[in-house]
């Protein structure tokens, strides 16, 4: 590391005259992260077993055991998840794989900034967008949540953790950024470059959720212009391709 950056060591053998056993400094840290981001717990909702869950999912990091663990189900691309998932019977093992992408995300967008999984000054390969990843995270823990419901024929308590965090999943992120900085010190300062892409990630979004309701809305459209052949919908149908081209210079659509 650095010889300036800053850390705390939590190791249950070290000599530290602060050390704390890991889970207890993890919880601990966890739930001071959630005050000083103004999310307490139990705000909108009784969420102490999503602190439980966080807590230990950090505590699991400092595991070489869980790396090996969680190897074998990580599988950062969503097209070659869902493909390798066609293969899967098992609702338990679908549950497994959805939950592990699931948690693997949520600490890297919230520790460490990188789901994509990429190293420093590696050229982009992907498109998708940090609030994207997020969406997926979410979509994650909501598949997870529904193979581990049919799987256990019930509810079990975990089930509803992974329903929690689907729901909330940007406020417990809000929280593990304030973690990473004030207790774990992953923070560092940006280049001027990452300040550069930052500010197109924030464009970035705007025109994904602009695109989106382009999508749904051309979507409506065709749909019932194939029904009714009504002229003034084939008027706006094109005009809606035409904002759509103009967002996704690869989106073609001719109308008959």
């Amino acid at each position: 590391m650095n010889g300036s950056a800053l850390y705390t060591e939590i190791e249950q053998n070290c000599n530290h005259p602060e050390k704390h056993e890991t889970s207890f400094y993890m919880m601990n840290h966890f739930l001071y992260s959630r005050l000083d981001s103004n999310y307490p717990t139990n705000t909108n909702i009784y969420d102490e077993d999503v602190n439980i869950y966080i807590a230990n999912l950090l505590t699991s990091m400092s595991n070489s055991d869980y790396h090996q663990m969680v190897n074998k189900y990580v599988i950062p691309y969503d097209i070659s998840l869902n493909k390798h998932l066609k293969g899967v019977k098992s609702c338990r093992d679908k549950y497994l794989y959805y939950r592990t992408n699931a948690d693997f995300l949520f600490l890297s967008i919230g520790l460490f900034d990188n789901p994509r999984m990429r190293r420093p000054n590696a050229a982009p390969h992907m498109n998708l967008s940090h609030r994207g990843y997020i969406g997926r995270a979410k979509i994650y823990y909501r598949m997870a949540f529904s193979y581990l419901c049919k799987a256990a024929r019930s509810t079990p308590a975990v089930a509803e953790v992974l329903d929690k965090l689907s729901c909330d999943l940007e406020n417990y992120l809000k929280v593990l950024s304030v973690m990473k900085v004030e207790y774990l010190h992953l923070h560092r300062c940006m280049s001027e470059g990452e300040i550069f892409h930052f500010q197109r990630s924030v464009l970035d979004i705007d025109r994904e959720s602009s695109l989106r309701q382009l999508y749904d809305r051309f979507l409506d459209l065709y749909s019932e212009y194939r029904r009714k052949r009504n002229p003034d919908l084939k008027r706006e149908l094109e005009s809606t391709v035409e904002k759509i081209s103009a967002l996704d210079p690869d989106f073609s659509f001719r109308i008959d």
